[in-house]
């Protein structure tokens, strides 16, 4: 009489478990930073119009890191010293002159000539904010969550 023997060890067992997760682990990392190359996108193309450049080219990805199984942390970021006043709203505020006798600058209709205008203090109005890192935050939490489940799904489709 013929017959086929198979015997499973606990260890054996353990070593394929292991591998399925470090293959979800690792698919689940290279989602992550997929999706933190797309916060990043998000945020430099939408929320403000950047005159100079010099915002935009501010904005960088931070490290991705892991922080356990399919635990990870990873940061967008504005690295300008005056992107926290363009990305938040500001109240109104006095700007007085410190450095120098009188604050100068143009003054007049916005197409057309302005005159110079000089004075040791001004009322700014405030400004309502771009918001460009809570719009990226709220444009991409599910996405991250939907993009990990994702890549998690694949690897244990893929695994034996």
């Amino acid at each position: 009489m013929a017959f086929v023997q198979v015997n499973i060890g606990t260890s054996e067992a353990l070593r394929s478990l292991k591998r399925v997760q470090q293959q979800i682990d690792s698919s689940a990392l290279n989602s992550w930073k997929n999706s933190t190359e797309v916060a990043l996108q998000f945020m430099k193309h939408n929320g403000y119009i950047d005159r100079t450049g010099r915002l935009t080219r501010s904005m960088k990805m931070g490290a991705v890191r892991r922080r356990g199984f399919l635990s990870f942390a990873s940061s967008v970021r504005a690295e300008a010293k005056y992107a926290l006043f363009v990305d938040q709203p500001t109240k109104p505020h006095d700007i007085v002159a410190r450095r120098a006798p009188l604050l100068v600058f143009f003054w007049g209709p916005p197409n057309g000539p302005g005159e110079v205008v000089g004075a040791r203090k001004v009322k700014h109005p405030g400004t309502r904010g771009a918001l460009f890192s809570d719009m990226t935050a709220k444009h991409m939490i599910g996405r991250f969550q939907v993009a990990t489940q994702v890549a998690v799904d694949a690897a244990i489709t893929r695994s034996p």
